[in-house]
């Protein structure tokens, strides 16, 4: 796992609890954490790193089915802020939902997202394009695949052209979109070493 920080620790902001005002996710106590690349990329590693450290994360859904992506796209068609409604949660990763009718790529929402929360750490995660791609073949015993190709139109075969050009499009569209300092757009590379320890849940602290 590389290039992970500034967000880190040492910003006092991210280890306060939301205090879950009306306005947005706990905007007035500091900025959020935005992951913006996509599933099958060390998500589960990263909200698992968060939650590790005291800080107050979501990975995909709530614990009573509550989609992430779907709140999201509720929540803009109302005119609302994008991750109204998660009052208290500072770390958003996996903003995903796929159920072979629809596709939603939450991360694809960065201009929203940055309109909405300018103070917000953005987190671009990603891995080596082949062995992202076949995590993806293989998630949930192939039939995350077959959704993927449905929803998209094509056959199996060309999910991995349609996957690996939307990784490719969706980095250097929010790299050259959102604030290039540092402190507000940075990347994850997943690895071999933090993926084991995401199953073995050793998880490095954020000082």
């Amino acid at each position: 796992m590389a290039q992970i920080f500034p967000i880190n620790g040492s910003d006092p902001r991210l280890s306060q609890q939301g205090d879950g005002g009306a306005n947005g996710a706990c905007e007035t106590t500091g900025p959020l954490v935005i992951q913006i690349g996509f599933n099958r990329c060390a998500t589960l590693t990263f909200h698992c790193m968060m939650e590790a450290n005291g800080i107050p994360a979501l990975h995909w859904k709530e614990s009573d089915g509550r989609n992430i992506a779907q709140v999201m796209v509720s929540n803009m068609a109302m005119g609302r802020k994008p991750l109204d409604g998660f009052e208290g949660i500072r770390v958003f990763s996996d903003m995903a939902y796929l159920d072979g009718k629809i596709m939603i790529d939450g991360a694809r929402f960065f201009r929203a997202l940055h309109a909405a929360y300018p103070d917000a750490y953005f987190l671009f995660n990603t891995r080596d394009k082949a062995e992202w791609m076949s995590s993806r073949m293989r998630h949930a015993n192939g039939t995350y695949l077959a959704r993927c190709a449905k929803v998209a139109g094509v056959d199996v075969t060309d999910v991995p052209r349609f996957g690996r050009r939307c990784m490719t499009n969706t980095r250097q569209r929010s790299k050259a979109t959102l604030p290039r300092p540092r402190h507000a757009f940075c990347t994850l590379i997943s690895t071999a070493t933090a993926r084991k320890r995401s199953r073995t849940g050793s998880h490095p602290t954020l000082n």
